[in-house]
């Protein structure tokens, strides 16, 4: 629980959290890759996180229990020294303002780039626009009947259903209490106002009609698309829901899943997360990222296009795992495909050895590699591409080599067609 911890805290763990708590560092038994979901929330924490075995009956770290220790990790080894003194944090304290835009009221189809869209429809939309454009002329695709539900929906959503004023309950409330048992409750009461009030007849008729416009899909899948996630320095990994919907279908109805995708926008987690990184949550908004879903797929996948093993080495790390089952979160046990591949676009060095570096083999799949050499060789290419056209798109400190993107792809179920759903930028 939050409240049984301080933010100058290290703890070890048996298991992997489902959510990460403010603390100083975090050592979990469970073997992590560095894809996983918590790894990748402790780098944009900036905080260290080590998988140790058996850490809880680990006495070398058991003699520091309960004192003040400086703890670093690096690739293959950890050092904890005693301090005598709570060192001064080195963060921003800077409340950050969030940019956003309420006057786009149209449902944005997202078949081409649309410039600083990200401003009404959130970057996770915005990003898979430019993902659009770079399919034109590469061997992916991005899901197909793909458009966005911008700001201005959820804006005129929280003002009816009363969320706006509960909204400003809560953050009157944060300001001068800490409880997180009050806190829980009022962002409950929040989310079940988003759900439970009737979305706008309007909406729910433009996105069936858009729907049926762009393809034969009728099965959706909607996604949060919040300007307070998939941006630089806060990536908002696993912070927000994506649901499905279909339509037509009473069952699962297309409003509900709006709704819940909007309501997640004050979870727990969420709010604390991007209290965490001083966000000014007025300023937070959630728009939606819909396209055709994928009730089944062969392979998913998550890659990174850096060598996250070896400093200043070229190459890029990708996690694969056969069906649905989370490469970033798995199951207790189940060990996904782990690689490190080269672009032979460059012409490099590793195309004559057409060198696929294994780590780390599905063991889901009978001691086989969820994806074909062709496969992996052809993802390798196209993650240059994506890596290629994001680095050109805005200025960056960072050389090309150490720019580096998350993106997550798939295989189709019947033709084994690559897929890139979500691309954005990663910070090491």
């Amino acid at each position: 629980e939050y409240k049984d911890l301080k933010k100058t805290d290290i703890i070890v763990l048996k298991k992997t959290p489902l959510q990460l708590p403010e603390v100083a560092g975090i050592i979990i038994s469970e073997f992590q890759t560095p894809l996983s979901h918590i790894t990748l929330l402790g780098q944009n924490r900036r905080i260290p996180i080590m998988a140790l075995k058996n850490a809880q009956e680990n006495e070398a770290l058991k003699k520091w229990n309960h004192q003040l220790v400086r703890f670093q990790v690096k690739t293959d080894t950890f050092f904890i020294e005693s301090i005598d003194h709570i060192e001064a944090e080195n963060k921003n304290n800077k409340t950050q303002n969030l940019k956003f835009d309420l006057n786009q009221d149209s449902l944005v189809v997202l078949d081409k780039v649309h410039r600083k869209s990200y401003k009404y429809i959130g970057h996770k939309a915005h990003n898979f626009s430019e993902l659009a454009y770079i399919s034109r002329n590469s061997s992916f695709k991005t899901p197909e009947s793909a458009f966005a539900i911008p700001f201005y929906h959820y804006q005129k959503h929280i003002e009816k259903s009363g969320a706006k004023e509960l909204i400003n309950k809560l953050l009157f409330y944060k300001a001068h209490h800490t409880e997180y048992d009050s806190i829980k409750v009022i962002l409950r009461a929040i989310r079940n106002k988003i759900r439970f009030h009737e979305m706008d007849s309007r909406l729910a008729k433009e996105i069936g009609s858009l729907t049926r416009n762009l393809g034969p899909y009728r099965r959706l899948r909607f996604r949060s698309s919040t300007n307070a996630e998939d941006m630089k320095g806060f990536s908002g990994a696993g912070l927000y829901a994506s649901k499905t919907g279909v339509i037509d279908n009473v069952n699962k109805p297309v409003d509900e899943a709006v709704k819940k995708v909007w309501a997640s926008l004050w979870s727990f987690e969420a709010f604390m997360e991007r209290e965490i990184f001083h966000i000014n949550q007025r300023s937070v908004y959630m728009g939606v990222l819909c396209h055709r879903a994928f009730p089944d797929e062969e392979v998913n996948g998550v890659a990174i296009t850096a060598n996250l093993y070896r400093d200043s080495y070229f190459g890029y790390v990708v996690n694969a795992q056969l069906g649905n089952e989370n490469v970033v979160n798995p199951s207790k046990g189940v060990i996904c495909d782990q690689f490190i591949c080269y672009p032979s676009i460059l012409n490099n060095m590793y195309d004559e050895n057409n060198t696929i570096e294994i780590i780390a083999v599905s063991n889901l799949n009978e001691g086989q590699m969820v994806m074909t050499e062709a496969e992996i060789k052809n993802l390798a290419n196209q993650l240059y591409r994506i890596k290629n056209h994001f680095f050109q798109q805005s200025y960056h400190e960072e050389t090309f080599n150490q720019f580096a993107m998350d993106v997550e792809f798939k295989l189709d179920k019947e033709s084994r067609q690559l897929y890139i759903k979500q691309a954005r930028e990663y910070t090491p």
